[in-house]
């Protein structure tokens, strides 16, 4: 759920005018449909002494592109196109973070092992839970969601605090039904890590 970048004002009177306008806007809906509000995103409790240039919003990519195609200030604009450069004009034409979620992707149906322990436990040694963290194709990482038992790529809009970038699973068994469920991409790299650097798994998603 990152943001390029905050918005920043120079004016008390600009401040108040852009929280007035979010505060009246309808709720939006995340990738799982819950509903919040763009005025949760404001850096709020500036006073008008000695304001000069502060920081007053600070939101994920999708409530950036909320913004940039419905607010009508120039000065908010401005900031938003600086932010953004290139991509300001695809967000601004509906061409780019125009969804909660990112369009599907081919999931795989089979896992390898590409590397484990000289001896394989199922537990991990003197550790209550095997650490997981899931990597993209291209580097990226995944959040977990615990809520949902799901891992979401880290430009998705979902409102609900994310766990981390880390799964918490007891055995070797649980991690292999879990990664079928989690309906990872194709070339997901799932890493399975104990206490110690030689206690590591890990699996890579096959088609």
């Amino acid at each position: 759920m990152a943001a390029v970048d905050k918005i920043y004002v120079n004016s008390y009177n600009k401040y108040i005018t852009f929280k007035n306008w979010c505060e009246e806007q309808q709720p939006i809906v995340d990738k799982y449909g819950t509903k919040g509000r763009i005025s949760d995103y404001l850096i709020t409790g500036w006073s008008k002494e000695h304001f000069i240039v502060h920081p007053v919003f600070s939101a994920p990519y999708y409530v950036d592109a909320y913004v940039i195609k419905n607010c009508p200030f120039d000065f908010i604009q401005k900031e938003l196109k600086f932010n953004y450069g290139s991509d300001y004009e695809k967000i601004k034409e509906g061409k780019l973070y125009n969804s909660p979620a990112r369009k599907k992707t081919i999931v795989g149906k089979h896992f390898k092992c590409i590397q484990h322990p000289h001896t394989k436990y199922n537990t991990p040694f003197m550790c209550k839970f095997w650490h997981v963290s899931v990597t993209l194709p291209d580097g990226d990482f995944m959040l977990y969601h615990s809520k949902t038992n799901s891992w979401d790529y880290c430009d998705e809009f979902v409102i609900a605090d994310w766990s981390g970038s880390t799964a918490f699973v007891k055995t070797i068994k649980a991690i292999k039904r879990l990664i079928r469920k989690w309906c990872l991409p194709v070339g997901t790299k799932v890493e399975v890590e104990g206490r110690y650097v030689e206690d590591t798994n890990v699996f890579i998603v096959k088609p």
